[in-house]
């Protein structure tokens, strides 16, 4: 099973590696999105 993160608006995507390392030891393939000038796009 795998997860793809999309990191909110101006949030450094390094914030998010503490979670994805526990996740992955966990067994699970993390994705982080990485977004054009670190801005969230809502439909």
């Amino acid at each position: 099973m795998g997860i793809i993160f999309y990191p909110g608006a101006k949030v450094e995507n390094t914030a998010y590696l503490p979670l994805l390392e526990q996740l992955e030891r966990k067994g699970y393939s993390c994705y982080l999105v990485n977004k054009p000038f670190k801005m969230a796009k809502c439909s």
